[in-house]
């Protein structure tokens, strides 16, 4: 469950089934040259990641810019206090990193696998293996194209059987 927060009363992060990577449905961010400079945020519920080690977060994205010039930023943050603060841990960047549909001047909707990045997260310290762990995307508009993100796995390998049970 993710929160879908729109600090500006436009676009914002929604479930579509226009495209997804995996199934039918994922999450786009309807971005136009008129949001140039607005940010919208992506932000999950709690998990309790006090069991884990070694956490990871992978997501597929898709996002097209809309002329040469644009530089949208994607930014993806863990919280280790329910989002009292946050911690930057990737920037994929509109003109080289984040962008997997080139240029395209109507309104980019991925057409197959092949228009679909990957990105894995690993840089996670254990301090983030607590009860209130959090991940936040944050997408600042720089007039591009839409953003689509599918497929937000967390995990985090327990240490035994006994310790993830509580025994041990």
């Amino acid at each position: 469950e993710w929160m879908l927060l729109n600090m500006d009363g436009d676009n914002t992060f929604a479930i579509t089934n226009l495209a997804a990577y995996t199934g039918d449905q994922c999450v786009r961010l309807a971005n136009s040259s008129g949001m140039a400079g607005r940010i919208d945020e992506l932000v999950s519920h709690t998990f309790d990641m006090s069991g884990a080690v070694d956490i990871t977060i992978a997501f597929r994205y898709a996002y097209a810019r809309r002329n040469a010039n644009n530089d949208d930023i994607l930014r993806m943050y863990v919280s280790n206090n329910c989002g009292a603060t946050w911690s930057l841990r990737k920037i994929l960047h509109g003109d080289n990193s984040l962008a997997t549909g080139g240029t395209v001047s109507g309104n980019f909707i991925p057409n197959g696998p092949e228009e679909w990045g990957y990105s894995e997260v690993s840089n996670i310290s254990s301090g983030y293996q607590t009860s209130r762990f959090r991940v936040k995307f944050e997408f600042e508009s720089d007039g591009g194209n839409n953003l689509y993100l599918d497929d937000i796995n967390i995990s985090g390998t327990p240490v035994g059987i006994a310790e993830a049970i509580g025994g041990g």
